[in-house]
């Protein structure tokens, strides 16, 4: 027996996944694993003890398929119909390839600029090594020697990166 997307979506936000698992006879939890890879949202951790209180939220919409997903699951496994990638001509880049990269007016990628100030009121490690205070930038280990020529050579990767289509960016 086959189950479609939608099918599943419509069964675990009608009853607990507990039900529902059982009526396929595996466990929420590899019910919880099916959903994610077929991209299916599940209710969250609560979800049910709050609509019994009365106050009920409602589920997200069923997103589309994403390239690769599986449309369809059943118990048995064997062959899943998938969402088909895009063609290659097709399909959208990560960024423009001839976009200029993000830089200030001195050629410097934008996640280094201000990076000096930074590292300047940094923490002297045991090592000699610097450590900022600031979490959220670039993830550089340098003395106050090597700092000019690792911040040289980052600014040379991003920018590389940044040319090859890739997007450099903070977490």
């Amino acid at each position: 027996m086959s189950v479609s997307r939608e099918k599943l979506y419509e069964e675990v936000w009608a009853e607990p996944m507990l039900k529902v698992a059982a009526r396929y006879g595996v466990s929420s939890s590899f019910l919880a694993r099916v959903c994610r890879r077929m991209n299916v949202p599940c209710p969250p951790r609560g979800y049910w003890a709050r609509k019994n209180a009365g106050l009920t939220s409602k589920a997200p919409p069923l997103p589309d398929p994403e390239p690769g997903c599986e449309l369809a699951w059943s118990q048995g496994g064997g062959h899943v119909p998938r969402q088909p990638y895009p063609s290659p001509s097709t399909r959208i880049s990560r960024r423009d390839k001839n976009a200029p990269a993000p830089v200030d007016g001195m050629g410097r990628h934008a996640h280094l600029l201000g990076i000096e100030t930074l590292f300047e009121n940094a923490t002297v490690m045991s090592n000699d090594y610097l450590r900022p205070s600031k979490r959220l930038l670039a993830d550089l280990y340098a003395t106050k020697k090597s700092l000019p020529k690792v911040i040289e050579a980052a600014n040379q990767l991003y920018l590389h990166l940044e040319g090859k289509g890739f997007r450099v960016r903070q977490r």
